[in-house]
């Protein structure tokens, strides 16, 4: 799809926030948690994943563009999900730091339930599009993981129980792991580096969710 030079990828983008913004605000409402205080972080967060997506595109193929409007045409596509990622996550995680103690563990899960959500969605206009290619559908196998880990985060807060600190951390560490399994079956340049920045990452949310487990125990 490409009307009006509106790709799946980047339509899947903004519909993403969307998800995010809506499952983030159920799982924090289901928790008692004041949502209302992080909503300005949402379109906050929103433009600065945008730039963080479409800054790192820039930065690893500066051969697709030539001029300073194509270097910011992300409607056009051309957006690496890890730069969002990050820049968007560091605004939320920011955010949240600055709430009371005892609503943090709540609306970190809130956050990482929306995020989950939105990232499943971002992968299905990856398969749309053709941009994420394996001997297998990858970029499906990846919405997969996300939504079978948020629909367990809503399942939570359904039943009314934020998670702790650590449930946290290894929900992520899941997340990427899944991540790093997923990557051995993907066909394209970056894999080795995407594969071995997931196993990092999966590593080091693992390793805070079995420090965090243990003081908890100790206390």
């Amino acid at each position: 799809m490409n009307f009006f030079g509106i790709t799946w990828h980047s339509l899947s983008f903004a519909l993403g926030f969307v998800l995010a913004w809506q499952g983030a605000e159920w799982v924090a409402k289901k928790l008692q948690a004041p949502f209302e205080r992080i909503l300005p972080l949402f379109g906050l967060a929103f433009i600065a994943s945008l730039l963080g997506a479409r800054a790192l595109f820039v930065v690893m193929y500066p051969e697709t563009w030539s001029t300073v409007f194509e270097a910011l045409s992300f409607w056009q596509g051309g957006l690496v999900s890890y730069g969002g990622l990050v820049v968007g996550a560091a605004v939320i995680l920011g955010g949240i730091a600055r709430e009371k103690k005892d609503y943090r563990p709540a609306l970190l899960q809130a956050a990482l339930t929306g995020l989950l959500a939105a990232w499943g969605l971002g992968r299905i206009g990856n398969y749309l599009t053709g941009d994420v290619i394996g001997v297998v559908p990858v970029a499906l196998l990846e919405t997969a993981v996300c939504w079978v880990l948020a629909a367990y985060l809503i399942w939570q807060a359904w039943r009314e129980r934020a998670l702790t600190y650590w449930q946290i951390w290894a929900v992520a560490g899941c997340w990427f792991l899944g991540r790093v399994v997923i990557d051995l079956y993907r066909t394209y340049d970056t894999t080795v580096p995407a594969t071995t920045a997931a196993g990092v990452v999966a590593l080091l949310c693992f390793s805070s969710s079995f420090y965090l487990w243990i003081s908890r125990k100790k206390s």
